[in-house]
């Protein structure tokens, strides 16, 4: 007998929507985790986190796999990917691990892009990220989980990370432009 999966797990949007109301789940977690205290880092903060970049890589190959790209999908995706690193991100800056100097200029990158991707989708044009885009987003990926491990030399990684996702993310803008006209497949 054969595993039926429900349609809304099909949903690429499903999953990128889980990731932003799940960023908001993490912060809580990482505040609150009682491990935070016996361990000096959240083991569950780190697993969740691990779960919600899976759901990053899961939304795009399903709209793939599926045919089930939108165009509210091809905007939704890259905005919960900005939701979670950020709000990790300024978490750490908060507790006065992540350098301002770094997310500021990172944080500031992210909002234009995203300002820019949802003006060019209006005019039914993809922005899709390119290779050095992608390289950021793992950069950034790295970080966040590096400073979720709180150790000392974990964060010095993790602001060495997040520094090379910076020179990515202002390197990546020069190869960032519309590339295709949209088209609506099987809106979910």
């Amino acid at each position: 007998m054969m595993l039926k999966v429900p349609e809304l797990l099909k949903s690429p949007n499903f999953w990128s929507g889980l990731r932003i109301w799940g960023t908001f789940i993490l912060l809580f977690v990482l505040k609150y985790d009682p491990a935070v205290e016996a361990f000096g880092w959240s083991v569950i903060g780190l697993w969740f986190f691990l779960f919600l970049v899976f759901t990053d890589g899961l939304d795009g190959w399903l709209a793939r796999k599926l045919d089930r790209e939108s165009r509210i999908g091809i905007w939704l995706d890259p905005l919960a990917d900005k939701v979670l690193v950020l709000a990790v991100l300024f978490f750490f800056w908060s507790e006065g691990t992540v350098r301002g100097w770094i997310l500021y200029p990172l944080a500031l990158r992210e909002i234009f892009v995203t300002v820019k991707r949802w003006a060019f989708l209006r005019r039914g044009f993809n922005m899709p990220a390119n290779r050095m885009g992608k390289l950021k987003a793992s950069a950034e990926y790295t970080a966040a989980a590096l400073f979720i491990l709180g150790r000392v030399e974990f964060i010095i990684l993790g602001n060495l990370a997040l520094a090379i996702s910076l020179f990515l993310a202002f390197a990546s803008l020069f190869k960032f432009r519309p590339s295709m006209k949209v088209k609506e497949k099987n809106i979910t």
